[in-house]
């Protein structure tokens, strides 16, 4: 007794290509998830140090309006920005060593700490208390 062939018209495919498929599907799937996570960050990053100097331009303004206190001080911004803290030194300020009545040299910094990030932003300016009476 002889057996016929049957020819089939339709293709399939193995086990072992519709695996390697899968993987491969996972492996791009998961550069490009990632790469959007590196993105996210890398735009994060960006906006901390514009944060930091509105917060140093805050910290100067608010020093600028209230009698000058020398020496170091340290704290954070409050609940609105949680992840920065700053540290400020204030001295008599000098111009080519030579000491001026109500001239302060202020140093501040400007620090942010989150799970991934920590860097800070320093900055250093004079700032003048005039006299009562002029």
């Amino acid at each position: 007794m002889q057996r016929k062939k049957v020819e089939r018209g339709i293709s399939a495919f193995s086990l072992i290509e519709v695996l390697i498929g899968l993987a491969l599907t996972a492996a791009v799937a998961g550069a490009i998830f990632n790469s959007g996570v590196t993105y996210s960050k890398k735009i994060a990053e960006g906006r901390y140090p514009q944060i930091a100097r509105a917060l140093a331009w805050k910290k100067i303004t608010e020093l600028e309006c209230m009698p000058v206190v020398l020496g170091k001080s340290s704290g954070n911004f409050g609940s609105d920005f949680p992840l920065f803290s700053y540290q400020m030194n204030i001295s008599k300020g000098e111009v080519k060593n030579l000491r001026i009545d109500g001239l302060f040299l202020v140093n501040l910094r400007i620090s942010w700490r989150n799970d991934y990030l920590s860097d800070f932003l320093e900055t250093e300016t004079f700032v003048v208390e005039y006299p009562e009476k002029w």
